[in-house]
């Protein structure tokens, strides 16, 4: 950097844009995995060795200059950062110690990933739904979220909205909170499976469903391609009411299909930029993200299969909605981001037992 308070920009602008997400970016964990291979001397692994937390709100700030998305700061957020890698490593380290400072005096909290979700105590504001005409749900996951792991942190409630279709659309406050946690519960640990076998996901996804699911190098054998499936095996609340989690990234030009298909709502993508088009005309887009919930339960066992229909029928929320006699779950939702190149997040919850099942053949 030019001088210590060009350093000082950088560190509040980081900082600043960390505490507007709602999630980290897509892909997240590759990047950090690449980052920790990485020449001792890059930037990425400096910022790395001195803070993980730093590191990510150093990452994400990379990654949204380089999206087409503009916000208020970025052209001199750009022009920091590509000024930080060209600077002494010294320098570059006495950044990254006080960039490290600066995030972790500031939250004391690390930030859920797209990869998967984080932990930490925290209380959630009630949900508020809103109603779609046919029934299903979308959380709109706006400009602030509080992030996951290690701290306390409390959420605003979800504004309704009422959709002329029938689907329940959820718009929160400044700040937002995934299902994971619950008032007065202690944040579950969590257990979880990566990177899950191309063979075993072909026997057990149909056809059309195994071709939308995105593949990755093994971080392993980085010769060898395996699925993007990951499984989240978290104790306590949200095990007993809700179920494991089966998280299935799928590929971008997918998106739509499988939101009109489980969700019966309509994604459009213009210039870039995916948006939900309203019934009469309007418009929703994800800022930056939206996650539909209320899927039809009709659709589950042609789409996933039907083993994984039997795991997902066996957990608990899906077992309460069986006995209220209704046609759609929250068991299965789909997170989508605002960006057409980016793919999608489909998250199933799942009965305990089956999930073990079908964990061991995925990964073991």
């Amino acid at each position: 950097m030019e001088d210590d308070l060009q350093a000082s920009d950088l560190v509040t602008l980081v900082v600043q844009h960390f505490k507007t997400l709602t999630r980290g970016p897509y892909g997240v964990v590759d990047a950090l995995q690449v980052a920790k291979e990485a020449d001792p001397s890059s930037t990425p692994r400096i910022i790395l060795d001195e803070s993980e937390l730093a590191w990510r709100a150093y990452f994400s700030a990379k990654k949204a200059t380089e999206l087409q998305r503009g916000f208020i700061g970025k052209a001199n957020l750009t022009r920091l950062l590509n000024d930080l890698s060209t600077q002494p490593i010294e320098e570059q380290r006495a950044f990254a110690r006080q960039l490290a400072r600066a995030v972790e005096d500031d939250t004391g909290r690390s930030m859920e990933s797209d990869d998967g979700p984080g932990g930490g105590d925290s209380a959630v504001a009630p949900f508020i739904p809103t109603t779609m005409p046919n029934g299903a749900s979308i959380y709109y996951t706006g400009p602030e979220h509080c992030r996951l792991g290690g701290g306390n942190s409390v959420v605003a409630p979800f504004i309704p909205t009422t959709m002329p279709n029938g689907a329940s659309t959820y718009f929160p406050g400044p700040e937002h909170y995934g299902p994971e946690q619950v008032p007065g519960k202690e944040a579950p640990q969590k257990d979880m499976y990566i990177e899950a076998s191309l063979k075993v996901a072909k026997e057990l996804f149909p056809t059309e469903f195994m071709d939308s699911i995105r593949r990755i190098p093994s971080t392993k054998l980085p010769d060898t391609l395996v699925a993007d499936i990951s499984m989240l095996f978290q104790k306590g609340h949200m095990r007993d009411h809700f179920g494991c989690q089966m998280i299935i990234e799928i590929t971008e030009e997918k998106v739509a299909w499988y939101a009109l298909r489980l969700f019966d709502v309509q994604v459009e993508v213009k210039d870039g930029v995916r948006f939900l088009r309203y019934p009469g005309g309007g418009k929703v887009q994800p800022d930056p993200s939206i996650r539909l919930q209320a899927c039809r339960r009709d659709i589950i066992t042609c789409t996933f299969g039907a083993e994984t229909d039997r795991a997902i029928s066996a957990s608990p929320i899906c077992q309460r909605e069986e006995k209220e006699e209704r046609d759609r779950t929250d068991g299965v939702s789909m997170t989508i981001s605002n960006q057409a190149m980016e793919g999608a997040k489909i998250t199933v919850y799942l009965g305990e037992w089956r999930a073990a099942n079908l964990k061991k053949k995925l990964y073991d």
